[in-house]
């Protein structure tokens, strides 16, 4: 799934249902956000949230998180990225999951 525009409070009730889509319909799911050029608290508590939902399906939800892009970026500013319990997981520009910190 790509992420290739940028998403306004309105649009996050359409989004969240193509991610519960996303998660149910696919094995392995993958959302690409190169393309963003910014990324709300609104849009990365949605995508925190999926990766919550992901993990209690069984899966791993993987969100690219391209070094120095709006995703990036926005987890760092938001504090994400020094969360006391539970932390987004980066490898390789990579948002893999969730870890404890």
């Amino acid at each position: 799934m790509d992420l290739s525009s940028d998403y306004s409070l309105a649009d996050l009730p359409v989004l969240h249902g193509e991610l519960q889509r996303l998660l149910a319909e696919t094995s392995a799911p993958r959302i690409e956000t190169g393309a963003l050029n910014d990324a709300s608290l609104a849009l990365v508590q949605l995508l925190f949230s999926a990766h919550l939902s992901a993990r209690s399906l069984g899966k791993r939800l993987e969100i690219s998180c391209p070094e120095g892009g709006a995703l990036a970026r926005a987890l760092e500013g938001f504090g994400f990225l020094e969360a006391v319990d539970t932390r987004p997981r980066l490898e390789n520009g990579t948002w893999s999951g969730l870890t404890a910190a």
